[in-house]
């Protein structure tokens, strides 16, 4: 049976030292072959070793001395698929792990998780699966977070055009689904409320992180090629610039103020619909104590 490739990054030989030890007395040497590196002060250390050993994990520690371990995580899950990305950290919350999401991790751990999570998260990464997931329908403010994305992008394109071609919008049914997360409802719950069943919900998560992380892309590629688009005026005199921005058609600029607007109208709809489906989880109960 062919062993498990597992590459240990982390700056600290003291913290690869002791997962490696943790990893080898929980599953053995029979099924895992662990490899570590310090990732360096550009992550080119991490990205040698696995253009070099092909690892089918790699557990990439964020925070603390090392490097940008976003920034690290996010190039391995976009430049070496084949290697899942298990990041772990030392803070461990909400608004980090909607980072994480955004970098298209399979799971986010705690540094000082123990070898048993660790060695159940290599499994179900090697095996396709995104235990992440499972993180994201807990975190009520995760899901509030994705939402307020998905609203900042589209605001963020100006046209429609421009919006259609780079966010994959949430249906109706998903913005609903993340109102409820949002609300801190239980799983039961929600399955109620939509009419699913509790066992679907797991599915309805990766479809919505999946929208998420390629709209992210696309909005990332978006404002690079914006960037340098400006980097080929940056020789243009302030008047120049200025007439640039005169030369924009009326209806654009105000269609990107309205956007904006917009978006604050948005959330505002949002947080009253969320009410809405609190008071539906309200009479689900009541009818269900009857």
């Amino acid at each position: 049976m062919s062993k498990t490739r597992v590459l240990i990054v982390d700056s600290q030989p003291i913290f690869r030292a002791g997962v490696r030890r943790a990893l080898a007395h929980r599953c053995g040497l029979e099924t895992l072959e662990i490899l570590d590196c310090d990732p360096g002060n550009d992550g080119e250390g991490a990205i040698s070793q696995i253009e070099e050993d092909s690892p089918h994990v790699a557990l990439v520690s964020i925070g603390g001395p090392a490097p940008d371990g976003l920034q690290l995580s996010s190039r391995i899950a976009r430049d070496f698929p084949a290697t899942k990305v298990i990041v772990l950290s030392a803070s461990h919350n909400a608004d980090e792990l909607f980072d994480v999401i955004k970098t298209g991790a399979a799971a986010y751990l705690s540094r000082d998780s123990d070898a048993e999570e660790l060695s159940d998260a290599i499994m179900r990464a090697t095996s396709g699966q995104y235990p992440i997931n499972d993180s994201f329908a807990s975190r009520p403010r995760v899901a509030s977070l994705v939402l307020d994305q998905f609203e900042d992008m589209a605001s963020a394109c100006g046209s429609e055009e421009a919006k259609d071609a780079v966010v994959t919008p949430l249906t109706p049914r998903e913005i609903q689904f993340l109102n409820l997360i949002a609300e801190d409802s239980e799983n039961r719950q929600i399955a109620a409320i939509l009419g699913m069943e509790e066992h679907e919900i797991k599915k309805c998560v990766g479809a919505i992180l999946c929208k998420l992380n390629a709209s992210d892309r696309a909005h990332t590629v978006m404002l690079s090629l914006c960037d340098s688009w400006l980097s080929l005026h940056d020789g243009q005199t302030s008047s120049q610039a200025q007439e640039l921005v005169a030369a924009e058609p009326a209806p654009a600029q105000e269609q990107r103020s309205t956007k904006r607007k917009a978006n604050g109208t948005a959330k505002t709809r949002r947080r009253s619909s969320a009410k809405a489906d609190q008071a539906a989880i309200s009479s689900h109960e009541s009818q269900s104590r009857g």
